[in-house]
């Protein structure tokens, strides 16, 4: 039976677990440039930050900006143990309805995995 994984707003108190995943990611220099960018995440109001939450662990994030129509470039991360399971997915599709709440009708998303193209998606 497949564990049910909860889609929440992150809370201040989840920035340290956001830190953990990204920096594992091996995208980032350092886990203090990390940390700075998750709490400007929380400090800019144009941003929205949701986790992944699986038996009271958070398991996974994702943020994006929003300014007038478009939803912008943010970040999306899932733990290596929990990737593969459709969190990442379960997250963007979070974000995706959100930015249609907020009456956007762009998401501009940005692929990291070396050779993939830049995509962007119509909300």
């Amino acid at each position: 039976m497949e564990k049910k994984i909860q889609i929440r707003r992150a809370r201040k108190k989840d920035r340290e677990e956001i830190v953990k995943i990204e920096s594992n990611s091996g995208y980032h220099k350092t886990k203090f440039d990390m940390t700075d960018l998750i709490n400007d995440l929380f400090e800019d109001k144009k941003n929205l930050v949701f986790v992944a939450i699986e038996d009271k662990k958070i398991v996974g994030y994702r943020s994006f900006y929003h300014e007038g129509k478009i939803a912008g470039e943010g970040y999306l991360g899932v733990s290596k143990n929990y990737q593969g399971k459709g969190i990442g997915k379960k997250l963007l599709e979070k974000s995706i309805i959100e930015a249609k709440n907020l009456g956007c009708n762009v998401m501009k998303l940005e692929v990291r995995k070396i050779g993939r193209a830049s995509c962007r998606e119509r909300v």
